[in-house]
């Protein structure tokens, strides 16, 4: 109830260009040896209030452990559109490294994600090919108490590098979600993030629900 009465309360704040969307996903990853680790995950999302199929990713991974608590990686994701006739395809290549820092029950991520491909900005009327995009992100998860709950939050910066007015930065996002342990090697995570586009035309904001389930072989 409490989520259905914040999304109501932003759908009266913000008039323009503002939407509620649902996010939906499944990946698996396993272990390949001590210091490699490959992933594969599908999302299917939904916009114009969850009303209509906006677009599908499939986003295979591979991460490698450098030093204790520093990992690098990269990732490829193919987008699949339907907004339009028929389906529209596209690309994307990202380069990221994360540090993982525990303190007590917290553990603090600081993550650097260098991306080439399509936009990532949902509602973006003339999507950008080969954006260069930036992203930097903070997250802290939360051990409630050694129980399968884990409280999290996230914040994430974009830095479009190449973008038709210059270098700048254009959207931020604000993520509150909780991941529960169905399983040893499954589990569900389910959260709500804030989307906010600034410096461009007719700036874009978003309310999205997220549920993604995951397992590790």
């Amino acid at each position: 109830m409490l989520a259905i009465s914040f999304l109501a309360y932003a759908n009266n704040a913000f008039t323009q260009n503002y939407d509620t969307k649902l996010r939906l996903s499944a990946g698996i990853d396993g272990d390949i040896n001590k210091q490699l680790k490959a992933g594969l995950e599908y999302e299917h999302r939904f916009d114009r209030n969850i009303s209509a199929f906006d677009k599908a990713f499939i986003e295979p991974e591979i991460e490698y452990e450098l030093i204790d608590d520093v990992n690098i990686g990269v990732k490829y994701r193919l987008g699949i559109d339907q907004k339009s006739s028929g389906k529209r395809y596209a690309h994307r290549y990202s380069f990221f490294a994360n540090y993982d820092y525990n303190l007590d029950d917290f553990e603090v991520t600081v993550q650097g994600i260098m991306q080439y491909g399509f936009d990532d900005i949902d509602n973006a009327v003339n999507p950008i090919e080969n954006a260069l995009v930036a992203r930097y992100s903070i997250s802290v998860d939360y051990d409630w108490f050694g129980t399968k709950i884990e409280p999290y939050a996230k914040y994430e910066l974009y830095h479009h590098l190449n973008h038709p007015n210059g270098n700048i930065l254009n959207e931020w996002k604000l993520k509150l979600g909780m991941k529960y342990d169905l399983t040893r090697k499954s589990g569900l995570n389910i959260f709500y993030m804030f989307e906010n586009e600034f410096n461009v035309a007719n700036p874009d904001k978003a309310s999205i629900l997220g549920i993604g389930y995951s397992y590790s072989l």
